[in-house]
């Protein structure tokens, strides 16, 4: 997530991680305040979050949260690209075998 840290807002957002599970096993003090109601693509939620009491830990440096977030999804992309091509290598492989033994 994006916020402010405690350093002003001249420092810009940073990106955090804010786990639904703390390490010891406890619930993350986030609570979803509301659904919005949105026109156009219902399909991807957004809410009011309260994270009053919540623990959260700073990703990349303070201040660059936008670039931070932005390298993740690219990194999140090539991991979908290269998973998505190792699905179909194996699928060529299994069919390749299977035409072999076929025949």
């Amino acid at each position: 997530m994006l916020a402010q840290t405690g350093q002003g807002a001249s420092a810009g957002l940073s990106c955090f991680l804010v786990p639904a599970y703390l390490p010891d096993g406890s619930r993350n003090q986030v609570r979803v305040q509301r659904l919005k109601d949105k026109l156009g693509n219902c399909s991807n939620a957004s809410s009011e979050v309260e994270f009053t009491g919540a623990y959260g830990w700073l990703v990349g440096p303070v201040g660059r949260g936008i670039p931070t977030i932005l390298e993740m999804g690219s990194l999140t992309r090539l991991d979908c690209v290269l998973g998505s091509a190792a699905t179909m290598r194996v699928s060529a492989r299994c069919l390749a075998k299977r035409w072999h033994c076929s025949r």
